[in-house]
């Protein structure tokens, strides 16, 4: 295979725009749409304007071979389905269309592209009504047009020539700047998709890599009826708001996947295989098991919101279990809950090693097949004084497993509550003793005052009286607190089958 080509260039902005108008680049139908802001709308403008860099985009040139791409309209977001651009934008996709879209003239423009710049104050601002010394930024870009609005302020100040050529200096210096701006171009050529998206990760700032369900995306759509993948996935996850699961993300979903294609989300080589996975047929049955696994989390296991989900291979093997296990017995899903908060509790998935994802979940599916009578080899567990030794942060396994404890807690004494997850209270900053999640909105004020309740409700928060008369002692309260929050730990992990000491 040829080594990949990485080229970095300069080019003009307008040279871009160009490139853009002809189909030179496009927008590949996997890249997310547009969702800036008019705050970074304007803050590129103004970046322009006193020359800061804005960052370099990068381009990808497909192998001749590479299966077909469909192209999104930079303006609209529609799939175009004539477009074969040369070079696709992978990086840079949202600077590019808010500068394509605010210096070009076209119909039905969108509020966000109607930036002006104000010759007057000398900079980018929004206004509903233009006056003729705030002109819009495609008049400014087009020479032309820029010319005719000049005369309109020449003939207007007659009378007032000073401010007359204040007025077309500026307007001649910020077409200038438009038309002279470079910006660095990354071209990648001689790469397939795969590679590509790997040069993305490692480039990008925030270290995030191209979708997977966006690389699907581009493989499966052919047509104008083809259902978006992206869309169906999204929507999905919309109705997992009941659950509180709405947060989830598109690869977590496309994850539980491939385990209907004969797949596994952790094989090495299923990028290169995009091209045959199709998941399309077995969609309707993909929704109904992850709905039930989340229903199960929620329902059995107290994750009243994904954000308390300790891992989301926990939701992958789940899934897997409840594709070949549609009505689990009483039994069976005793053992799901015991395994998941055994791996809660330890920590099983911190390691993202391969070779133990695979461990783990080999030893769990010789369990979903009946070959092995537990998901996992247990061992007793030991809660000692260390163990709230740590810093709270939510998404951590150990900050949740207690919340999850916190919430089990809550619903033993309150079986017909409905609770939300809200960020909790953290009164001495990420000490978790100290840390106290409430799930009705409406008790937030009654858990920071720690004086206007009942006991019963401080009790369903695991706070005692004792605590609160020594609120302002930080050592006291959580002391007093830890003790509490380890006795109920205990009490769940033993309510679920595992053994404690």
């Amino acid at each position: 295979m040829a080594e990949i080509s990485i080229k970095p260039e300069r080019e003009y902005l307008h040279e871009i725009v160009t490139k853009i108008k002809k189909g030179i680049y496009g927008v590949p139908s996997f890249q997310r749409s547009f969702v800036w802001r008019k705050e970074q709308v304007l803050d590129l403008f103004d970046s322009i304007q006193h020359g800061y860099p804005i960052g370099s985009i990068l381009l990808w040139k497909p192998e001749p071979k590479q299966f077909p791409l469909k192209s999104r309209d930079i303006i609209t977001d529609e799939i175009d389905e004539e477009s074969k651009p040369e070079y696709y934008i992978l990086d840079g996709r949202q600077r590019l269309t808010s500068f394509y879209c605010s210096v070009l003239h076209y119909d039905d423009k969108k509020d966000i592209f109607n930036i002006c710049y104000n010759l007057e104050k000398e900079c980018f601002e929004y206004v509903k009504k233009p006056q003729l010394h705030i002109l819009k930024v495609s008049d400014l870009y087009d020479t032309f047009l820029m010319l005719e609005k000049l005369q309109q302020i020449m003939d207007y100040y007659k009378n007032d020539q000073d401010k007359a050529q204040t007025y077309v200096n500026r307007a001649r210096k910020i077409n200038s700047v438009l038309q002279s701006y470079q910006i660095g171009e990354m071209l990648l050529e001689n790469c397939d998709i795969n590679e590509a998206s790997t040069v993305f990760s490692r480039l990008n700032s925030k270290g995030t890599d191209i979708s997977k369900v966006s690389m699907l995306q581009a493989v499966f759509y052919k047509s104008k009826e083809d259902v978006l993948i992206s869309d169906s996935i999204n929507e999905f996850i919309n109705s997992l708001a009941v659950y509180g699961f709405e947060t989830l993300k598109s690869d977590d979903i496309l994850n539980c996947c491939y385990r209907y294609v004969g797949k596994n989300f952790y094989d090495t080589q299923l990028l290169k295989d995009l091209d045959k996975l199709d998941f399309t047929p077995h969609w309707n049955e993909i929704k109904e098991d992850i709905s039930n696994t989340v229903k199960f989390l929620h329902d059995e296991c107290y994750v009243i919101s994904s954000k308390l989900l300790p891992y989301v291979k926990q939701l992958i093997a789940l899934a897997g279990f409840f594709k070949e296990h549609k009505n689990p017995t009483y039994e069976q899903r005793q053992e799901l809950k015991k395994w998941f908060f055994y791996t809660t509790y330890n920590q099983s998935f911190l390691n993202g090693s391969l070779t133990i994802v695979r461990t783990l979940f080999r030893r769990f599916e010789r369990f979903i097949v009946g070959d092995e009578k537990t998901a996992i080899e247990y061992e007793s567990i030991e809660i000692g004084s260390d163990s709230l030794n740590f810093r709270y942060a939510t998404g951590s396994a150990l900050s949740n497993f207690m919340v999850l404890s916190l919430v089990y807690k809550y619903i033993s004494l309150n079986p017909n509550a409905d609770i939300v997850f809200c960020d909790p209270i953290k009164m001495y900053r990420n000490d978790p003793r100290g840390v106290i999640p409430y799930f009705r909105t409406e008790d937030r004020i009654k858990v920071i005052n720690l004086q206007s309740a009942d006991s019963h409700f401080y009790e369903s928060y695991a706070i005692s009286q004792e605590m609160i008369k020594n609120v302002n002692d930080k050592e006291c309260f959580c002391k007093l607190r830890e003790k509490i929050i380890l006795e109920i730990e205990r009490e769940l992990l033993k309510y679920v089958g595992l053994e404690c000491s």
